[in-house]
């Protein structure tokens, strides 16, 4: 059958409602193509592209768990969620669970778009319980190649992220991987998030400030703004021990002068009626308020650095006051 387009013939295939509704009848179709000598002909590309939503969808199912010596789903891909590259500098544990998900089919990041494309596209709704359970069992290849997509994101496809990223980050144990990739792919979504989260939950700075030092961002996070959500994460991190608070202040203070100078003075006062506020409320045998305290050190840090600033840049003020 030399004559035979078997490139054609599987594009017609997803034309056709010809869906996949098992491993074997996968099995058989490579099978047709292996013994006709034309296995260059049956690429994932095509199986992704299908038109008929039903077939692709089935393929889509079939190619999330075929084995490699079936079709080669990774060797296919154009490109990858992960590779082992990407935690070279990561802790042996981190290694060896990216070990085993780069193996996984769906760490090939056009069979994750066809995912989200299927979930935009296909409104059957006995399907819908199907995204949502793979979504479940593959949570982080997902959410990753989700992250991954090009802006702006359909509603779906945003809460798929959305989930997939509050469920890492109230993890304990499960996170490491996740936020060491999450941060190459997409670093703007990652900062957007936590400053989303530090905006309804200040005390997410403790978790915030756990992840940003075992993944290696804390210096990245510090240059954030607003300057409130920064001042906090740095006296927790100082209070930890992971950053040289004095030194820290002192580029800040420099950089961002007079601006910066007042921010610094509206923390301590918001600090200071936060501690008195709980104070009045212990005396009153009355329910303290949760807040995140400072250090004496850390006031003191503080202070010493903002008087230098004033004492060194008394011209401010006299412009100021004239």
């Amino acid at each position: 059958m030399p004559n035979l387009d078997w490139t054609a013939i599987l594009t017609e295939l997803g034309r056709t409602n010809f869906p996949l509704q098992d491993p074997q009848r996968f099995n058989f179709l490579v099978s047709v193509y292996r013994a006709a000598g034309k296995t260059s002909a049956f690429t994932l590309r095509a199986l992704l592209a299908w038109p008929d939503l039903a077939a692709r969808f089935s393929a889509v199912r079939i190619l999330t768990q075929v084995p490699k010596d079936i079709f080669d789903v990774l060797g296919q891909s154009d490109n990858l969620v992960m590779t082992m590259d990407n935690f070279a500098n990561s802790s042996p544990m981190v290694k060896e669970k990216a070990m085993v998900l780069v193996q996984q089919n769906l760490n090939s990041l056009d069979l994750c778009q066809a995912f989200f494309l299927l979930n935009d596209m296909y409104e059957d709704p006995q399907v819908i319980p199907t995204f949502r359970d793979e979504f479940r069992t593959n949570v982080e290849l997902l959410t990753l190649a989700g992250c991954a997509l090009t802006e702006p994101w359909s509603n779906t496809t945003e809460n798929f992220v959305y989930s997939g990223f509050q469920y890492f980050f109230r993890a304990q144990g499960a996170h490491q991987l996740f936020f060491t990739r999450v941060y190459q792919i997409n670093p703007t979504f990652v900062t957007k998030m936590f400053l989303q989260y530090f905006a309804t939950d200040p005390h997410c700075i403790s978790r915030i400030c756990d992840i940003a030092q075992e993944i290696k961002i804390l210096p990245q996070l510090l240059r954030l703004r607003p300057y409130s959500f920064a001042l906090e994460l740095a006296a927790l991190a100082s209070r930890r021990e992971f950053l040289n608070l004095a030194k820290w202040l002192d580029e800040m203070i420099e950089a961002g002068g007079a601006e910066f100078y007042r921010n610094c003075l509206e923390f301590l006062h918001n600090k200071a009626t936060q501690e008195l506020t709980a104070m009045e409320l212990s005396r009153a045998n009355k329910e303290r308020p949760l807040f995140v305290g400072l250090k004496i050190t850390t006031v003191v840090t503080l202070l010493r650095t903002l008087a230098a600033f004033r004492q060194n840049n008394e011209y401010l003020w006299t412009l100021e006051g004239s």
